[in-house]
Parts: C-alpha cells; sequence; structure tokens
C-alpha cells in the first residue's frame, strides 16, 4: 500500500519529505481498522 502511495504522490507531483512517513501513516490506518474490526480474516478468493 505505501509503495502505491508513494507511486500515485510521484505521478501527482506532490513531494513526500521521508518516504518511512508515509510507511508510518499506513500502518497506524492499518492498526486502527484492525482495532475496530474492520479487517477480517484473509479470503481465499
Amino acid at each position: 500500500m505505501a509503495a502505491y502511495l508513494l507511486g500515485a504522490a510521484e505521478q501527482n507531483r506532490i513531494e513526500i519529505l521521508e518516504d518511512v512517513d508515509v510507511v508510518h501513516v499506513v500502518q497506524a490506518h492499518l492498526e486502527y481498522f484492525n482495532a475496530i474490526g474492520a479487517i477480517g480474516p484473509q479470503s481465499n478468493d
């Protein structure tokens, strides 16, 4: 996900000062989604 966001930022000429910040934000969002039960088990499809 972080790679996708970094690519999208580059395509849209959005300057990201530190790539690691994007990784940390994505990680925090995923942890939050997991905490509220928004992430379920992985599908076999």
